[in-house]
């Protein structure tokens, strides 16, 4: 199935904000979801193939809109995350003088999180006080993949597939021309964390049995991207006790293959198990910010 997700929290462009406590900007947009497709076939000729796929597309902001103008707050938060959990489940099986099997799993995540000052913002410009600025921007992904296919008959063929194809984008930030003075800290993060399993099994069984099993897992949007950053956009100026600067990046990714042919005359088996990280990281202070 398809997921299109989108959350928005925002402070307009232009607003003009004074607050003796907190203020707070959060947009959490989070993705449960799980696709099972079970098939199976029996005849003379048996063809059997189950297709479970998840395609999201999560897309979270938190924004201080451009031009605005906060005057007095206490600790000023702006945070987005993105946290998807997704599963798909395909497990096919075919019996028959002639039987062929497939199993195909597939997921996949391409959304965005994004956390953000705008373009010339004044924080704590005034006669008042601002304490603390936290600009925080999360992906947290849990993904699966799991595919079973079987065939059973004189001449038997399954050929399955389980893969994930992550690849979300985060950015926390404060936009061009910005001033900022508060008391204490001005933290500025992102942050990804995946856990993803692709897990296969396949196998063939009959006078002559072929069986493959593929298992994949892809993380990144290829070279010369910058999946995950934090920074300071040109001509920014901050005064603050501490500032700092994050972007970091979590994986735990495993990929199985296993798969068996079996055959009075040929048996034949192939597994394939792979994983590609692509995922880079970083930190920048925009030209003549200080």
């Amino acid at each position: 199935g398809n997921i299109d997700n989108k959350t928005d929290a925002r402070i307009l462009d232009n607003a003009v904000i004074n607050a003796g406590d907190d203020i707070s900007v959060t947009a959490d947009g989070v993705v449960v979801d799980r696709n099972d497709a079970y098939v199976g076939a029996a005849g003379l000729v048996g063809l059997g193939a189950a297709y479970a796929e998840l395609d999201s597309d999560n897309n979270i902001v938190a924004r201080v809109g451009n031009g605005s103008t906060i005057g007095s707050g206490d600790r000023i938060t702006v945070a987005a995350t993105l946290d998807s959990t997704l599963n798909a489940q395909a497990h096919g099986g075919a019996v028959g003088a002639g039987a062929a099997g497939a199993a195909i799993a597939r997921v996949i995540e391409s959304g965005t999180s994004q956390a953000y000052v705008g373009n010339n913002v004044d924080i704590g410009q005034g006669d008042d006080l601002v304490g603390d600025l936290f600009i925080d921007a999360n992906v947290i992904i849990d993904a699966d993949a799991d595919t079973v296919g079987v065939a059973v008959g004189i001449g038997a063929a399954s050929v399955n597939s389980a893969s994930i194809d992550l690849s979300p984008w985060v950015s926390a930030y404060i936009g061009t021309g910005s001033a900022v003075t508060v008391q204490g800290d001005v933290d500025i993060a992102s942050s990804v964390i995946i856990n993803a399993l692709s897990d296969g099994t396949g196998a063939a069984i009959g006078g002559v049995g072929v069986g493959a099993m593929l298992a994949s897992i892809s993380v990144g949007r290829g070279d010369n991207n910058s999946e995950i950053q934090a920074g300071v956009a040109s001509t920014v100026v901050i005064n603050a006790a501490t500032v700092r600067i994050d972007a970091r990046s979590q994986h735990d990714l495993l990929a199985t293959s296993t798969a068996g042919g079996g055959g009075v005359a040929a048996g034949l088996a192939g597994a394939s198990s792979s994983i590609l990280n692509d995922n880079s990281v970083r930190t920048y202070m925009g030209f003549g910010a200080s």
